[in-house]
């Protein structure tokens, strides 16, 4: 169990040693791009066997890039998020999300991506390697870069991080703290995603004309936020508002439903349908295209999907 603080001001890209060695130890995959200097910070992490815990205040805007590393270890890490204040923007291959204070986000350090943060920013933060928590690996990935809302049982398990960050317990507590941790912040995103895939009759009135558009549409793979603007008759900056007050994006949902009918089909037809006619039929340009983006999404590619489902 080590326990470590830093506070230093980040200056002309030059911070000194040791909030960088900080730094690089809890954020081994990640490359400090841009600082809007001077920008004072301070962290404390912590390890707790092999998980390491977070707390990170920044009161000037910066950009990070998770760069994986080639045979590194910690291209297998799962890192979960809490945005405490301020706002995250990440961009990458595989995401598309804006976190607020209040949200959480699962991340995948290895998949490479853009973290831009705001004016005081400050999150909480834990890292473990994925067979940590092995049984918990599929929702991870369909989770991935999704943002979970603020709810009670978030909070729960950030105060309960925060506790463990400043305590100076026996390891076997902490060790036991930490599980729970984990365990809470998996358990609201399952109930999260549960509610997220109700029935279209309990969707807003923009997002049910949105979902009846998509689906009208689903095989035209250009279909995207302009041409839903246009179908339900608004405006593009009304639609990425109304979207924004459900934590979501118009391509993000797009993208959602486009997959969700492909799981669906891949249900019902068993191994009676073609792979790539169902990719087709659903707006996907490729096979590999749309593999890439289903075992994103559900943890397994469509043909072990498929597979799985007469095991």
């Amino acid at each position: 169990m080590q326990v470590a603080r830093a506070s230093q001001d980040i200056i002309a890209g030059s911070p000194a040693v040791p909030f960088v060695d900080l730094f690089r130890d809890a954020f081994p995959n990640y490359r400090l791009r841009r600082s809007a200097g001077p920008a004072p910070q301070s962290m404390m992490a912590r390890r707790v066997g092999h998980h390491r815990l977070v707390s990170l205040r920044a009161t000037s805007a910066g950009l990070l890039s998770a760069v994986p590393t080639p045979g590194a270890s910690a291209n297998d890490d799962v890192k979960l998020l809490w945005q405490i204040e301020g706002t995250s923007r990440l961009a990458g291959p595989e995401l598309e999300a804006l976190v607020r204070p209040g949200d959480a986000i699962i991340l995948l350090p290895g998949r490479g991506y853009e973290l831009e943060t705001s004016p005081n920013y400050s999150m909480l933060s834990l890292t473990f390697h994925r067979e940590a928590f092995g049984s918990w690996t599929r929702l991870v990935e369909r989770q991935f870069g999704s943002v979970i809302p603020s709810n009670s049982a978030l909070h729960a398990a950030a105060a309960a991080l925060r506790a463990i960050l400043g305590a100076r317990s026996q390891p076997a507590f902490d060790a036991l703290g930490v599980r729970d941790v984990v365990r809470s912040f998996f358990n609201a995103a399952a109930l999260h995603e549960e509610l997220a895939s109700n029935s279209p009759s309990h969707l807003p009135y923009r997002l049910r004309q949105a979902r009846e558009a998509i689906l009208d549409n689903l095989a035209n793979g250009e279909f995207g936020p302009a041409d839903l603007a246009r179908e339900i008759g608004i405006s593009s900056r009304l639609l990425y508002l109304e979207f924004s007050r459900h934590r979501m994006t118009p391509r993000q949902f797009i993208q959602d439903l486009r997959l969700e009918q492909c799981r669906q089909q891949i249900e019902a037809a068993g191994g009676a349908r073609n792979l790539t006619a169902i990719a087709l039929a659903n707006g996907f340009s490729s096979s590999s295209q749309f593999s890439r983006a289903f075992r994103a999404k559900f943890g397994a590619s469509p043909s072990a999907y498929r597979t799985q489902l007469t095991e």
